[in-house]
């Protein structure tokens, strides 16, 4: 169902259709959460909850399918199918191989630490996801138009602002979590998982890594095969899992998190490479590593000098440490990016303000050009 979902919500975001995409998921929650309560008060318990969701999934599905078939119609052609099957199946089973790699570090880990170890990664790993939630408004307006953009006047430099701002959104979103995970740790939990803290930059490193890859490999989806794709996230699963075994046990969770990062930047970089070779973004290589290297040293060496005073202080003076610790770095990441992208922000901005507006002019000149 989630399938039958998903495509009718790419191409409402491919077409510009923002009022009835919102439309469509604030529904699917709220009708989720009052049949949810309505399940639990009738005490049908965790039966209940599964039952409301799938309630909710299946009028989503209907309205998408529904709403897919009046803007698109619907039949089969054999020859278009088989060409869009032999595109789409890579990349469902990369998916697969992904979200293997993503939760046998879960087993690796139980299975060479103790629980405390566990509940370490398993509550740092909520703030790492939180970097991919909040990348996701962007994410998903950018994944199903990318293609319109580098088919259209001056493709590949609108691509390449678009993925730079993208990057730049990566390195702030992850500055900002960084920062307030400490704050979020200590009100929540008791002084046992203030540890927690010194592992939030290593895995926000890991899933910036992934995030990054989802802005700069565009080339290895604008060919006509996308066979490439899985072998790469193959060779990064396979080491990935040799890397947690080996440095898991020895290591513990820190060796768990380095072998994840090992893989992710793999991944990124063999997407990333032959890409080029298909379409050649101009992006500033040098400049990202530096900021990022910037950010999340600033991340690390700020929550580890947080974590040294975190048993004796209360929560008004960890605030007030956090405060000073979010201006200085603040302001050195706004200081560097100014400094490393001048040339790009003013431009970037431009394009994020009003991208709607420039993209739909440039698509209009492309097809009157064609």
């Amino acid at each position: 169902m989630e399938g039958v979902i998903s495509v009718p919500l790419g191409w409402m975001r491919m077409k510009d259709h923002f009022k009835l995409y919102c439309t469509i998921n604030i529904a699917r929650a709220s009708l989720q959460a009052v049949l949810t309560s309505i399940f639990l008060y009738a005490d049908r318990g965790i039966e209940g909850v599964f039952e409301a969701g799938c309630i909710a999934t299946l009028c989503t599905a209907a309205t998408c399918f529904f709403f897919q078939v009046r803007s698109t119609g619907l039949q089969f052609k054999r020859s278009t199918t088989f060409k869009f099957l032999s595109y789409s199946y890579p990349i469902v089973i990369s998916g697969i191989l992904a979200f293997f790699l993503n939760g046998f570090d879960k087993w690796i880990l139980a299975e060479s630490t103790n629980l405390s170890q566990l509940a370490f990664y398993a509550i740092t790993g909520k703030f790492a996801v939180a970097l991919t939630i909040a990348m996701q408004p962007y994410a998903m307006w950018w994944s199903p138009i990318r293609f319109c953009m580098l088919n259209s006047f001056n493709g590949k430099a609108l691509v390449s602002k678009f993925a730079i701002y993208g990057l730049l959104q990566i390195a702030l979103f992850s500055l900002l979590i960084g920062l307030a995970a400490p704050v979020v740790i200590f009100a929540l939990f008791s002084d046992e998982f203030y540890s927690c803290i010194l592992l939030v930059g290593p895995l926000l490193a890991v899933f910036a890594v992934k995030e990054c890859a989802e802005f700069l490999n565009v080339g290895c989806f604008a060919s006509e095969s996308t066979a490439g794709q899985l072998k790469i996230t193959l060779i990064s699963v396979i080491i990935g899992i040799i890397l947690m075994k080996f440095l898991a046990p020895r290591f513990n969770v820190f060796g768990l998190v380095l072998s994840l990062f090992i893989a992710q930047s793999i991944r990124t970089i063999l997407l990333f490479i032959p890409g080029q070779k298909k379409v050649a973004l101009t992006i500033p290589y040098l400049q990202f590593s530096l900021l990022f290297l910037l950010t999340f040293t600033i991340i690390m060496i700020t929550n580890y000098l947080l974590s040294q005073n975190m048993q004796d202080a209360s929560l008004i003076e960890l605030c007030i440490l956090n405060i000073g610790g979010w201006s200085i770095a603040i302001i050195a990441f706004a200081f560097s990016t100014l400094v490393l992208f001048r040339q790009y922000l003013p431009l970037s901005a431009a394009l994020y303000w009003s991208k709607n507006k420039i993209h739909n002019s440039l698509l209009n000149t492309g097809s009157k050009a064609a």
